[in-house]
Protein backbone atom coordinates (compact mmCIF):
# COMPACT_ATOMS: atom_id res chain seq x y z
CA UNK A 1 0.00 0.00 0.00
CA UNK A 2 1.46 3.30 -0.60
CA UNK A 3 1.84 6.41 1.43
CA UNK A 4 -0.29 8.51 -0.44
CA UNK A 5 -3.44 5.76 0.00
CA UNK A 6 -2.49 4.67 3.44
CA UNK A 7 -2.91 8.57 4.37
CA UNK A 8 -6.12 8.85 2.52
CA UNK A 9 -7.39 5.38 4.56
CA UNK A 10 -6.41 6.90 7.81
CA UNK A 11 -8.09 10.59 7.31
CA UNK A 12 -11.29 8.34 6.30
CA UNK A 13 -11.33 6.61 9.47
CA UNK A 14 -10.75 9.64 11.48
CA UNK A 15 -13.74 10.96 9.92
CA UNK A 16 -16.06 8.18 10.47
CA UNK A 17 -15.10 8.02 14.18
CA UNK A 18 -15.84 11.76 14.71
CA UNK A 19 -19.02 11.60 13.19
CA UNK A 20 -19.98 8.22 14.98
CA UNK A 21 -19.05 10.56 17.90
CA UNK A 22 -21.32 13.12 17.06
CA UNK A 23 -24.21 10.59 16.50
CA UNK A 24 -23.35 9.09 19.76
CA UNK A 25 -23.00 11.97 22.41
CA UNK A 26 -24.82 14.95 20.43
CA UNK A 27 -22.86 18.58 22.02
CA UNK A 28 -26.02 19.55 22.22
CA UNK A 29 -27.31 17.20 24.85
CA UNK A 30 -26.38 17.82 28.71
CA UNK A 31 -25.13 14.85 30.35
CA UNK A 32 -25.59 15.99 33.74
CA UNK A 33 -29.53 16.35 34.19
CA UNK A 34 -32.23 15.67 36.96
CA UNK A 35 -32.77 12.25 35.30
CA UNK A 36 -29.37 11.46 35.82
CA UNK A 37 -28.55 12.28 38.85
CA UNK A 38 -31.44 10.82 40.45
CA UNK A 39 -30.52 7.46 38.04
CA UNK A 40 -26.92 7.29 39.83
CA UNK A 41 -27.69 8.31 43.10
CA UNK A 42 -30.34 5.43 42.77
CA UNK A 43 -27.99 2.82 41.84
CA UNK A 44 -25.17 3.91 43.98
CA UNK A 45 -27.63 3.32 47.29
CA UNK A 46 -28.53 -0.05 45.68
CA UNK A 47 -24.80 -0.67 45.20
CA UNK A 48 -24.07 0.32 48.70
CA UNK A 49 -26.73 -1.53 50.48
CA UNK A 50 -25.74 -4.61 48.26
CA UNK A 51 -22.10 -4.14 49.56
CA UNK A 52 -23.60 -4.02 53.29
CA UNK A 53 -25.84 -7.10 52.91
CA UNK A 54 -22.51 -9.25 51.47
CA UNK A 55 -20.07 -8.09 53.80
CA UNK A 56 -22.60 -8.22 57.48
CA UNK A 57 -23.64 -12.26 55.98
CA UNK A 58 -20.29 -12.98 55.16
CA UNK A 59 -18.59 -12.22 58.29
CA UNK A 60 -20.56 -14.39 60.34
CA UNK A 61 -19.98 -17.02 57.97
CA UNK A 62 -16.19 -16.56 58.34
CA UNK A 63 -16.43 -17.03 62.19
CA UNK A 64 -18.50 -20.13 62.11
CA UNK A 65 -15.88 -22.01 59.73
CA UNK A 66 -13.72 -24.47 61.14
CA UNK A 67 -10.06 -24.36 60.50
CA UNK A 68 -8.09 -27.38 57.70
CA UNK A 69 -6.95 -30.04 59.16
CA UNK A 70 -3.53 -29.92 60.03
CA UNK A 71 -1.21 -31.42 57.37
CA UNK A 72 1.22 -34.07 57.74
CA UNK A 73 5.06 -32.71 57.41
CA UNK A 74 5.96 -35.91 55.19
CA UNK A 75 3.90 -35.02 52.66
CA UNK A 76 5.50 -32.78 52.39
CA UNK A 77 9.27 -33.77 52.62
CA UNK A 78 9.96 -34.44 49.40
CA UNK A 79 9.63 -31.25 48.04
CA UNK A 80 12.91 -29.95 46.89
CA UNK A 81 13.39 -26.07 46.35
CA UNK A 82 14.29 -25.98 42.50
CA UNK A 83 10.83 -27.91 41.74
CA UNK A 84 7.40 -26.93 41.67
CA UNK A 85 5.97 -28.60 44.63
CA UNK A 86 2.42 -30.43 43.31
CA UNK A 87 1.99 -31.65 46.92
CA UNK A 88 0.33 -28.05 48.28
CA UNK A 89 -2.85 -26.84 46.87
CA UNK A 90 -4.11 -23.73 47.68
CA UNK A 91 -8.01 -22.93 47.25
CA UNK A 92 -9.88 -19.55 47.46
CA UNK A 93 -13.23 -20.85 46.80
Amino acid sequence: MTAKLRQHSLSSVRKLQELLHEYTFPLGDASITSPHIYNMETMLETLENLITVHFSTSENVVAEQVPPPRRRSGALSSCRPQCVCSKIKTSYA
